[in-house]
């Protein structure tokens, strides 16, 4: 299909969602494709190599959409990339040998930081999360984050690829992470651990839920924050959607 028609098409398939959220009753069910790692190995390739090179993402991503005609996914197509976390060093993926991600509850703050990522968030995360989450963070030179900023780069831009020239601008498929999984999501992922955010829960269910609040007001966009507290999972799409807005 042209760009015109891949343009219409997008645009059906987000009313079918407009109108499922709204309870209206769609066109017809709306698919949304929960595939991750799936649509790797689907198009003949290992966990492993994909992680490593964009450029069978995109094949990969490419593949699934001629063969599968759904309406939106969930990610862009890169998860765990591995050029991005590599840069630094300091990474706590298990071997991946076995072609399965494993890691570490890792987390950038304990309980007692609740009240400083409350006061300035953004703040609190530059000036603890990093080094909570990134122990080696203070050693690392400048030509480190340098590098490190240019792969944060580069991985925008093949996600912008992906996103808006391969899914949106040739098949017409929307593709990101409905905003209502955010706050949850990305406190265990990133902030506080699976442990923390359980515990929170039942000891402080207030700041909890204001910090969710918080961070999805401030966080909506995850440049802000550079190459340091997203850099391990950051296209698993839980900061926003991947084209940067909701439906």
């Amino acid at each position: 299909m042209d760009k015109k028609q891949a343009e219409a098409l997008y645009l059906e398939r987000c009313k079918l969602f407009r109108d499922t959220i709204a309870f209206k009753k769609p066109a017809r069910i709306p698919y949304y494709a929960n595939i991750w790692t799936w649509r790797w190995t689907d198009a003949g390739y290992t966990v492993s190599e994909v992680c490593h090179d964009y450029e069978k993402v995109k094949i990969a991503m490419d593949l699934f959409f001629s063969k599968y005609k759904v309406d939106a996914v969930v990610d862009s197509g890169v998860r765990n990339p591995f050029p991005l976390v590599n840069t630094l060093g300091d990474s706590w993926y298990d071997d991946l040998g076995k072609e399965k991600f494993n890691c570490d509850d890792k987390y950038c703050f304990e309980a007692e930081h609740l009240d400083a990522m409350k006061e300035n968030f953004l703040k609190a995360l530059w000036e603890i999360g990093q080094f909570k989450k990134f122990p080696n963070a203070k050693k690392y030179t400048p030509e480190q984050y340098a590098q490190a900023a240019k792969s944060l780069q580069e991985l925008f831009d093949v996600r912008d690829w992906l996103v808006h020239d391969l899914a949106r601008g040739k098949y017409g498929c929307y593709c990101g992470w409905t905003p209502n999984v955010v706050g949850f999501e990305v406190m265990y992922l990133f902030f506080r651990g699976i442990k923390g955010v359980s515990l929170d829960l039942r000891r402080n269910p207030q700041k909890l839920i204001w910090l969710n609040t918080c961070q999805e007001k401030n966080l909506s966009i995850p440049k802000k924050l550079g190459p340091i507290i997203f850099i391990e999972r950051l296209d698993r799409g839980g900061v926003c959607n991947n084209d940067g807005r909701a439906l």
